[in-house]
């Protein structure tokens, strides 16, 4: 955060403190709020603690309320993990000045009697100032890290909490921590592991796809993860020959990567590139042979639905999200693979110290050989469709 970002966080507490003191907060009722605003794949990294916790409080008589980020919040209320289901624009409520008192108003006067805020790298002006708001007894959160914060914002957003989680390692992969606090709160039996998505209704965009099929991710949320277009054009063309229809998916952002893709395949894919909602996605994903796909939401989501995902993975925070660490092993269901060039510099946080490309990949992605993937690729495509290997096409 730079200095002019840390002033205007300072500026926005002070003026965050007098709105709230100048709302009368409401008695508390047998409510719990959730606080997750941050991305989809983290969302469905805590999918499965979120069930659990969820359902506790309810078994206890509270109504429960997630407050999730815009992007996946319709999907989780589709999902039916807790009672109601808010939805941040978690960039407005750092922008308009309007949107974000409008939502210290909501909160303080819904009577929650418990916050918990399970979220690692808590961010001071968005999760933790939603926190302050609420006006709880208890509030509750990991004691966290510093790669959304910076100290001395953070030893100030502490004192909003009543209790903070202290962590085992700085070095744990996302589910261990998820399961490491669920223990922490009270689960003593809760074990890490691999998200669960049930099939929902969202089938008509699937059933309109003709199998066997390849799902092909391009895009990312920093286009440094984003492996190269045209290795992805040469792992659909190599698909394709194979006997497997391709096809693409992604966000609104995705759609030029998706394009160029398309362009390096003569246009021989289907392209549902921001065409999908969440839950249609869901199921492009659960009926796909395997998903192919760069660091980013939908190689959880392809895992959390049970398909085979490899993934073209770089060291920025080799660990955290990616290779998948769980204490309870699903036997039925193929552990997510990555694809990685292993460099004594993991562990950056995307700061690479390597020159790249305005638009291209930091190193330890773009040497990521085509060969590399299409031998993991090779390993996992026999598995899923049987002893019969798939017709070839006349190239």
């Amino acid at each position: 955060m730079s200095f002019l970002g840390q002033l205007r966080a300072l500026v926005w507490a002070v003026l965050d403190g007098v709105v709230i003191c100048l709302i009368k907060p409401a008695e508390s009722q047998r409510h719990v709020l959730i606080v997750r605003p941050d991305a989809i794949g983290d969302f469905v990294l805590w999918s499965h603690a979120g069930r659990e916790l969820c359902a506790h409080y309810k078994n206890q008589g509270y109504s429960v309320v997630l407050l999730g980020n815009v992007m996946w919040a319709q999907w989780a209320n589709d999902l039916g993990l807790c009672d109601e289901v808010w939805a941040l624009d978690a960039n407005s409520f750092v922008r308009n000045l309007w949107y974000r008192w409008s939502w210290l108003w909501r909160l303080r006067r819904a009577g929650f009697a418990k916050v918990i805020h399970p979220v690692h790298s808590r961010q001071f002006l968005i999760g933790d100032a939603l926190v302050r708001a609420t006006n709880a007894g208890e509030c509750i959160a990991p004691e966290g890290d510093l790669s959304n914060i910076r100290c001395w914002l953070k030893r100030w957003s502490d004192r909003w909490y009543s209790r903070l989680i202290p962590e085992s390692s700085p070095h744990k992969m996302e589910l261990q921590r998820h399961a490491e606090f669920m223990r922490s709160v009270g689960f003593s039996n809760f074990l890490a592991q691999a998200p669960v998505v049930t099939q929902s209704k969202a089938e008509a965009l699937a059933a309109v796809v003709s199998r066997p099929y390849v799902v092909l991710v391009p895009g990312a949320g920093l286009e440094r993860k984003c492996w190269s277009v045209e290795n992805f054009g040469e792992i659909g063309r190599r698909l394709i020959h194979s006997g497997f229809d391709v096809v693409l998916v992604g966000g609104h952002a995705d759609c030029a990567r998706a394009d160029e893709v398309r362009k390096c395949m003569a246009g021989n894919v289907m392209d549902f590139v921001g065409k999908t909602t969440l839950a249609e996605l869901a199921e492009l994903l659960r009926n796909a042979v395997v998903v192919v796909a760069n660091d980013t939401s939908a190689a959880h989501i392809g895992a959390a639905v049970g398909s085979p995902v490899v993934c073209i993975l770089g060291g920025g925070n080799y660990g955290r999200f990616f290779p998948y660490i769980v204490e309870k092993h699903d036997v039925s269901r193929p552990a997510p693979q990555v694809v990685v060039q292993y460099m004594p510099c993991f562990g950056c946080n995307w700061r690479c110290i390597y020159p790249r490309e305005q638009s291209g990949a930091v190193k330890c992605i773009s040497d990521i050989s085509v060969e590399q993937v299409w031998c993991q690729l090779e390993q996992v495509l026999p598995a899923r469709i049987g002893t019969q290997e798939p017709v070839k096409q006349d190239s």
